[in-house]
Order: structure tokens, then sequence, then C-alpha cells
């Protein structure tokens, strides 16, 4: 099994919100309250470039840091701060990567854009069925092979990964690999 670059590994968690936090936003909007203020993009629009993204995702490969420091700055500078009680010089690590993504970023976003771990219920054509919640199943899309018990995480309705034993003790340990099986929707 090949193993990932940091960078591809943070591209599949960052890929899914292209149209909110990675500066596609189609249009500028100004919110109707008197405390807001108009949502504005982050990076030009230009949806070929949207595509050419898409179709690295596809194809395994990423863009490189500097592209993706500046798609994606409140994620790579989450990485940054994570570094900085470790290596400052090199917040571009695989376990960096991984403890931003799977821990971090929740502690810095609304509901909508967390990092979610879930249990297969059932694999599909084109993803998976879970149990998102006590009351609701939900399908989502992935590019990643599923079984029925796999943990994995969840970005903005995309499943990134499943998660290995190790990860599942670290981040998502609600879902203990000796009860795999356990009927738990959070």
């Amino acid at each position: 099994m090949q193993t990932k670059t940091p960078e591809r590994h943070f591209f599949e968690y960052a890929f899914p919100v292209i149209n909110l936090c990675g500066g596609y936003h189609t249009i500028t909007l100004p919110i109707s309250t008197k405390d807001s203020k108009p949502i504005t993009p982050l990076y030009p629009i230009d949806f070929s470039d949207k595509s050419r993204l898409q179709e690295m995702l596809l194809s395994g490969d990423s863009p490189s840091r500097k592209e993706l420091e500046q798609r994606f700055p409140n994620a790579t500078k989450g990485l940054r701060e994570l570094a900085e009680t470790q290596n400052p010089d090199e917040y571009w690590t695989p376990e960096n990567v991984e403890e931003y993504w799977l821990r971090e970023h929740n502690k810095q976003v609304v509901a909508l854009c967390k990092i979610y771990f879930k249990k297969v219920i059932e694999p599909t054509s084109k993803g998976a069925r879970i149990k998102f919640s006590e009351f609701m199943n939900t399908n989502y899309e992935s590019q990643t092979p599923t079984k029925k018990g796999d943990i994995i995480s969840i970005h903005n309705k995309k499943i990134i990964e499943v998660l290995t034993p190790e990860q599942i003790e670290k981040y998502a340990p609600e879902f203990s690999t000796s009860d795999r099986n356990a009927s738990v929707y959070n």
C-alpha cells in the first residue's frame, strides 16, 4: 500500500469544502441583519480550475503546498499553530495533518463544517449508507471502498477515509475496535 503524502491527505479532507472554505463562493451576498457583513470570495472564481482540482483528486494527485496554503488559509494556519508546540519549521508532516483534521479542525468550525466519525451500515455503489443519528440513516459519496462495520470520517457529506484501528482508538474511541459491531450512531 502506497503511503499518502501530507499534501494529498490534507487535500482529501479540504476538497469537499472547496465551494465554502476553499474560496469558490459563487456569489457575494450581504446577509440582511444589522450585525453581518457580506460574504466575499477568498480566491478568484474559476470553474475550469475547480475541474482541474477535481481531476487531481480523482487521479490521486494533489496541489502544491503553496496552492493549498492559498486556497485553504484557515486550515493551513491551523497546521502551523499545531506544529508550534513541536517543530514549527516543519508543519507539513503526516502526523500533523492527521491530528489537525481528525481532532483540531472541529475545535475551530461550526457544526456544518465538522469532521464526523460514523459506522458503515452498508456499502453502496457510490459510497456507503451510514447511521447518522438515532433516527436517520444517510447515504454518503465516497471514492474510498468501504465495508459493513467500517468506521469512517466524513467532511461536508463526503466520506474521506476508513479509519485504522489506531486512529479509532485515538480520535473516535466511542467506536472501540473491540466492539465494532455495536450499534453506535453518533
